[in-house]
């Protein structure tokens, strides 16, 4: 009989039969016409194609470009691994406390932070937007920015992909190295002139593991269907795969950012046929079952999340659809019978809720009756109070409800899951026993309550959690009322993408809760949910306590809260606030983000002379973020000369500036995780996760 390790290699081999990789070639001129897949798709076990094709064709150079990257959560101060071993490190999390108290606000915001601010504007005329964080699950439209705003390819082809080219290629510190590779793979191919997917796929044999964990991620972040292969190689530990990181047997760590990188590539995709090779090489994983490794299931379930296979076979492409996926994460969160096809690894089970509400965010007729049916099933675990199901289980199944359930009330499709949703998470705010499991049952019914559901009475929830919130914010507990601010902004921003909003009541009580903090986290808390309701009307307000406070990690979020809310009045103060806190890494980088909403060129110039000016190493590198958060090309020279110093942040920075996405990578894998789950390669009290990393 086959041990799990064998099983893998062999099933890993089959799936991945074909011609090798091609080795790393020099970077020239792309050719080929774009990878391609033929014939019928063989079921499961069959010999597979390669995932491999020609390399795809770059765009043009005057082919239109997408809006800058403005986005943004800081990094912690101190230098982190990205592994036990050591590696790069920008962890997110404007304001994370130095010790890992896991029920804190700021922790939501950590993951959650980088898609609010992802999807706010640059405030100023003729810039229209696409409507939030729900974009990246399959909703929203374009947006419209500035002329010029974005850094232009011919400065990204002559300047910042070969300086890190010489980077990566030199005699560089492993942080430095890895930092590159994902910023590299940030600019993507087109914009960098030259095919990186072989330089990338170079360094997954590198001898230091951190380093090939960020190629890994980095060929992920790339997104060409090309890397698909390696990936996949990497992830089932098979004979390719040790080939490709130069070890007799992939290390757990690697196999699992590959896995997340495959997500990212089956996110972006639109080739069905390789959709349906990486479902089925994730299902493999899922289907081993192996407790021991953890990281492994949990990683292949947040993939398929990602992964969007069409909801209906189209004629030649027969082979797994949507629909049938939801089915099999269903039956692996509950199983049958005896439980039968339960997935028994309780941190992994606890990625399937997430993952299939994101398979459920696409809009359309064929999505109704499978929200329904999996809203029930959730629902109904969450009321059989099995003592089989863990808390970690049950916050994910909360978290998913509002995303699943809307605000629609009688004639709404989803009248009796809207309702039923309403009142399960109305009660496990008021008697779960467990702290985390009430906040995220806070934040879920604001999501839920802020989107429309059809009928004539779309908004059907929103003013009784709107008064459930209020209650919270003035009379619980202390911690209670951070919570209860942050998921009144929810509530608001969630309404105002949707032409709604909510009463005026609420932003005068939130600017009476603020008059009276002095607490830093409950400063913040209150400062980012004005902003994300765009309180306009405060400003003066959180201008007046950024002047007042000494508390770098109030200051940083009452500065976000500006940028959030378009106060062009606080781009004077918020220069002033960088000049005096730039040795703060944390607070910078908040402060860059900020200016990079609402300040003009002139402001964004002013702050790459303070990059220039900075007369040490370190505080080049405190700077190097704000900068690149501010994301004008007048920082560009500066954070090249910064380059080589052996230091990650000059590298992630340009990488943000440069970036080719709308959405920063991490969204997709950070939006509503339950981050209470503490898997080791996504998240855990070390800041050595995927999702630590910018």
């Amino acid at each position: 009989m086959l041990d799990l390790r064998t099983l893998l290699v062999v099933t890993g081999s089959l799936l991945l039969a074909g011609p090798a990789l091609p080795s790393s070639t020099p970077l020239q001129g792309y050719e080929g016409t774009g990878s391609t897949f033929g014939g019928r798709p063989p079921g499961r076990g069959d010999t597979i194609p390669p995932l491999i094709g020609p390399a795809d064709q770059a765009p043009p150079e005057g082919a239109p470009s997408k809006p800058p990257l403005k986005f943004g959560t800081p990094p912690d101060a101190r230098p982190r691994p990205m592994s036990p071993t050591g590696g790069p490190g920008a962890p997110l999390g404007p304001g994370a406390p130095s010790t890992e108290d896991i029920e804190s606000w700021v922790h939501w915001w950590r993951f959650n932070g980088p898609s609010v601010l992802a999807a706010a504007e640059p405030h100023g005329p003729g810039v229209r937007h696409r409507a939030g964080d729900e974009f990246f699950l399959g909703r929203g439209q374009g947006r419209v920015t500035r002329q010029g705003a974005r850094i232009p390819t011919s400065i990204v082809r002559s300047a910042v992909a070969p300086a890190l080219l010489r980077v990566v290629r030199g005699d560089s510190s492993t942080a430095e190295i890895s930092a590159s590779l994902v910023a590299l793979a940030k600019l993507g191919s087109a914009r960098a002139g030259a095919p990186l997917l072989p330089e990338l796929q170079s360094f997954l044999a590198h001898p230091s593991l951190p380093v090939a964990e960020a190629a890994a991620l980095g060929v992920g972040i790339l997104g060409e269907d090309r890397g698909a292969e390696a990936l996949l190689a990497l992830a089932l530990d098979a004979a390719l795969g040790h080939e490709l990181c130069g070890r007799s047997t992939v290390p757990v760590r690697l196999r699992s950012f590959a896995i997340y990188g495959l997500g990212l590539i089956g996110a972006r995709t639109i080739n069905q046929d390789l959709q349906l090779r990486l479902v089925d090489g994730l299902l493999v994983l899922v289907d081993a079952d192996d407790e021991a490794r953890p990281d492994v299931m949990a990683a292949a379930i947040t993939s398929l999340g990602l992964t969007r296979l069409p909801w209906q076979a189209a004629p030649g492409h027969p082979g797994l659809t949507r629909p049938e996926l939801i089915g099999k994460l269903q039956q692996r969160l509950r199983g049958s019978g005896r439980r039968v096809g339960r997935t028994r690894q309780a941190h992994a089970r606890a990625q399937i809720p997430t993952a299939l509400a994101r398979l459920l965010q696409d809009t359309g007729p064929l999505t109704q009756g499978q929200i329904a049916d999996t809203g029930t099933l959730l629902l109904d675990l969450l009321e059989e109070g099995s003592s089989e199901e863990s808390a970690l289980v049950r916050q994910s199944i909360l978290i998913a409800l509002g995303r699943l359930a809307t605000s629609g009330g009688k004639g709404c499709a989803l009248e009796a899951l809207n309702a039923r949703t309403h009142e399960t998470l109305s009660r496990a705010c008021e008697s779960s026993p467990h702290e985390l499991t009430r906040r995220f049952a806070l934040i879920a019914l604001a999501r839920q309550a802020s989107r429309p559901g059809d009928g004539p009475t779309p908004f059907a929830h929103l003013e009784r959690t709107e008064r459930l919130l209020l209650e919270r914010l003035d009379g619980g507990p202390r911690r209670e009322t951070h919570w209860a601010a942050l998921a009144l902004g929810v509530l608001g921003d969630g309404a105002r993408q949707h032409n709604h909003g909510v009463s005026p009541t609420t932003r005068r009580r939130l600017e009476l809760a603020l008059r009276r903090s002095k607490g830093p986290d409950e400063v913040g808390a209150i400062a980012l949910a004005l902003g994300m309701m765009r309180a306009a009307p405060a400003g003066p307000l959180l201008l007046t306590k950024l002047q007042r406070t000494s508390e770098a990690r109030a200051k940083g979020h009452i500065a976000l809260g500006l940028g959030l809310m378009g106060a062009g009045g606080a781009v004077d103060p918020l220069m002033a606030a960088l000049e005096q806190g730039h040795r703060d890494a944390r607070l910078a980088d908040q402060l860059g983000t900020a200016l990079g909403l609402v300040a003009p060129p002139a402001k964004l110039i002013q702050m790459a002379s303070h990059l220039d000016a900075a007369a040490s190493t370190s505080d080049g590198a405190t700077l190097a973020l704000a900068v690149g958060r501010g994301g004008h090309r007048s920082g560009v020279a500066s954070l090249l000369a910064r380059l080589g110093s052996g230091q990650a942040q000059p590298a992630t920075a340009l990488g943000v500036a440069c970036d080719k996405d709308e959405l920063p990578w991490n969204v997709r894998l950070g939006l509503d995780v339950n981050y209470g789950v503490e898997i080791e390669t996504l998240r855990n009290s070390e800041r050595t996760g995927i999702l630590d990393l910018l």
